[in-house]
């Protein structure tokens, strides 16, 4: 799978999320953690620490430069941090897995991303039916 390193999507603005973003990330996922606790099916991000944030975060840059997943930070235009988008592709590639989150203070848009972002996903080939979109709640 190949997807493209930066693009946007109206207001949402993507990039490879990777260590750089370490600082910002740590304060939106523990300042929305609430919101975001099971997102994943886990405990996460609860007791997420700001050393452990790094290491997912540039084990999230490794599996980029590996194809093996795709991991995006969501900027506005003005370059603010709203949240993150995670393309986790199956092991045989037959689809996969997408997860969307909004920080606590964006997250009244979530709804337009995900709109947005499956539009996105049908333009890279990517049907609704083998990717589904988990989100917040």
């Amino acid at each position: 799978m190949d997807l493209p390193r930066t693009f946007a999507l109206g207001p949402f603005h993507f990039s490879p999320l990777g260590p750089e973003c370490c600082d910002a990330d740590f304060v939106a996922v523990t300042s929305s953690a609430d919101l975001l606790h099971g997102l994943f099916g886990s405990e996460w991000p609860r007791g997420l620490t700001y050393a452990r944030n790094h290491e997912d975060l540039t084990r999230h840059a490794r599996e980029w430069d590996d194809k093996f997943a795709f991991a995006y930070v969501i900027r506005s235009e003005e370059g603010g941090y709203m949240g993150c988008a995670y393309v986790n592709p199956t092991p045989n590639d037959v689809g996969g897995r997408v997860y969307l989150w909004l920080r606590l203070t964006q997250d009244h848009q979530i709804s337009d991303l995900h709109r947005q972002f499956s539009d996105w996903m049908l333009g890279q080939g990517m049907a609704a039916t083998q990717w589904p979109i988990a989100t917040p709640g």
